[in-house]
């Protein structure tokens, strides 16, 4: 699960898809979907700590959008 999901974003004017966090480029010219795998619930201490780098995780790759 770590990672994994659906990530679109606009690149170069082709919308382009991945299923895992780690593959979307440095630079991109859109965001349009970040989506990670959630976990079930009940959730965990594990599975907390997993949302909150989620959170983290949208933020960086947030900022790799061209201005």
């Amino acid at each position: 699960m770590d990672g994994k999901g659906v990530y679109k974003i606009i690149l170069d004017n082709k919308h382009v898809e991945y299923t895992h966090w780690d593959n979307i480029p440095m630079s991109f010219d859109d965001l349009i979907l970040f989506l990670p795998e959630a976990p079930e619930e009940p959730h965990s201490d594990e599975d907390h700590k997993y949302m909150k780098r989620c959170k983290d995780k949208f933020n960086e790759v947030f900022k790799r959008i061209k201005k």
